[in-house]
């Protein structure tokens, strides 16, 4: 690609249990970088497209408050989904010589990116994408501090970044919506749906009419229907807050991503390996689980304002996805 493409990814906190995968599908798209802000021990490989900036939470707080106006909150790593969209602005000393930049959770399993993100929509469009585990920017002065900008019945960065209540300013920001309420702003964005996007609380993988399961192939992701639909290759799929079971082997070159487990496909399994977690308890546990996690989320979000932050999004009408 002519267009130089990276991932800024600040990390801190518990490494996924399958964080090897995610690590496998981004370096199987050498295309693009990707830079994780972080002082875990993550043994990335030198020479690799992803790479560790070696840094602590607090010192990722204090670079941010550097350029933020006014005092900001960021008490937890989970806030930082509502600083996404400052990253380009925050981090350009370590990005200048790149032409778009982006951020990603690394609860993903990528496929071939460059499939759906080429230099012909990187030439037409300022962003792709506006979903908050997704999305990419053009490194340019505009874009990088268009958060900045307040529009009416859009949530604002003074908002955002001054409460402890986690707003989802990546998705529901000034970002997202600048091209329907700014129609001045020139602003080209491109919007498209190339990925599965798992529901918290689903225990099944589906497509929204059908279950089924996603192989990685050598770097290609695909979904495949258990109703024998044909194939659909993925950009990515996202498995955000779901706790994977599985025996994948770091080095497998082929697995299986079906409901709460990874497989790895170059054992000889059969094709009851990938609906055997259909049985009723191993779903019902599943599923308190995920119940128990939402009653501390909302507990946690209450005690950090998401009351108030209601009361706002009503009154003032603030647009949501």
């Amino acid at each position: 690609m002519k267009n130089k493409v990276v991932f800024i990814i600040p990390y801190f906190g518990k490494i996924p249990n399958y964080f090897t995968l995610w690590l496998k599908s981004a370096e199987k798209n050498p295309e693009f970088d990707f830079l994780i802000y972080s002082d875990l021990p993550l043994r990335l490989r030198e020479h690799s497209n992803v790479r560790q900036i070696n840094i602590t939470f607090d010192a990722v707080r204090t670079k941010i408050q550097e350029k933020i106006p006014g005092k900001i909150c960021l008490q937890t790593p989970y806030k930082l989904c509502d600083y996404k969209p400052a990253y380009g602005y925050v981090f350009f000393n370590e990005i200048a010589e790149y032409d778009f930049w982006g951020f990603m959770d690394i609860d993903l399993i990528l496929g071939k990116i460059s499939d759906y993100v080429t230099d012909d929509l990187l030439d037409k469009y300022d962003k792709l994408f506006f979903e908050g585990h997704f999305s990419l920017f053009r490194n340019c002065t505009l874009m990088n501090q268009l958060f900045f900008r307040c529009y009416p019945r859009v949530l604002n960065w003074k908002y955002a970044f001054t409460t402890k209540y986690s707003c989802h300013f990546d998705e529901n920001g000034t970002v997202a919506w600048a091209h329907e309420v700014d129609a001045k702003s020139g602003i080209r964005f491109y919007t498209a749906w190339n990925f599965m996007d798992v529901p918290v609380s689903s225990y099944e993988i589906g497509n929204g009419k059908t279950e089924g399961f996603a192989i990685w192939d050598d770097g290609v992701l695909n979904y495949y229907s258990f109703d024998g639909e044909k194939n659909i290759e993925l950009m990515y799929i996202h498995l955000q807050k779901r706790e994977m079971k599985g025996d994948v082997l770091n080095d497998s070159k082929r697995f299986a991503i079906a409901r709460n487990s990874f497989y790895d496909l170059e054992k000889k399994y059969t094709d009851e390996y990938l609906t055997r977690d259909m049985d009723a308890k191993n779903k019902a546990d599943f599923m308190h689980t995920i119940a128990k996690k939402r009653r501390q989320e909302k507990i946690r979000n209450l005690k950090n304002g998401a009351l108030k932050a209601r009361i706002c999004r009503l009154l003032l009408r603030w647009k949501s996805r």
